[in-house]
């Protein structure tokens, strides 16, 4: 950002934190980010999403069960949401650059008995063979990343063709501004989101707010589906 007061230039750029900062930082604020996300109805507006979705049939490929990548799954949250909402089970890998959330999702999953395996990895280098998932997730992911364009195209390597690609960001507001001075994130507008979405190769792409029937999040939150 650049202004000028009177022969004064003022220029303010924002600083992303490094890997390792945001690391710690989320290594912090693993212990009460669950409750944090349950406060302010992410939970049910994630198991709301989901349900539009199998309604539907963007999830028809999941409902004999399947292999699912969580990609900065937190505590869970998302993972969760979504095996609330298949009726067979599945089994989750999820990847964070936090050791605190991947501990916090291991404990959230595994007293559900959801099978978890944990890999605490950059997204921009999964350790995953290519077509190995039968959908491909992350929320509040790509706007922490170095480089968003490169982080999706990973996830799109590891979906297997014909298989859902779920993102989810946050919308721009005065609730993303506030979450971006503590974060020190960049936004993602999500025509931009869609562009690079086509661009990875995904098609049938679709938008949803998020979620229906929570006014606070309805306004913050934008999920885009897309099949590989």
């Amino acid at each position: 950002m650049d202004m000028t007061i009177g022969t004064w230039h003022i220029s303010v750029e924002r600083t992303p934190p490094t890997s390792a900062e945001l690391a710690t930082m989320y290594d912090h604020a693993a212990r009460h980010w669950q409750q944090s996300l349950h406060r302010q109805g992410y939970d049910r507006a994630y198991r709301d999403l989901f349900r539009r979705l199998r309604e539907q049939g963007m999830l028809h490929g999941l409902e004999q069960g399947g292999r699912v990548l969580d990609a900065g799954i937190g505590p869970g949250a998302l993972s969760l949401a979504l095996t609330e909402t298949l009726p067979a089970p599945i089994q989750i890998d999820g990847v964070d650059i936090s050791a605190g959330m991947l501990a916090e999702a291991r404990q959230t999953l595994t007293r559900v008995g959801v099978p978890v395996q944990t890999h605490q990895q950059d997204i921009h280098r999964l350790p995953f063979a290519d077509n190995s998932f039968d959908m491909v997730m992350g929320a509040h992911l790509l706007e922490h990343l170095e480089d968003p364009e490169r982080g999706l195209a990973e996830m799109t390597r590891v979906l297997r063709p014909g298989a859902p690609l779920l993102v989810i960001v946050t919308r721009q507001g005065l609730f993303d501004a506030l979450l971006q001075l503590k974060w020190r994130y960049s936004p993602i507008l999500p025509q931009q989101l869609a562009a690079w979405m086509r661009a990875s190769g995904l098609r049938n792409i679709r938008r949803y707010d998020l979620p229906a029937g929570f006014p606070l999040l309805q306004i913050h939150g934008v999920a885009y589906i897309g099949f590989k």
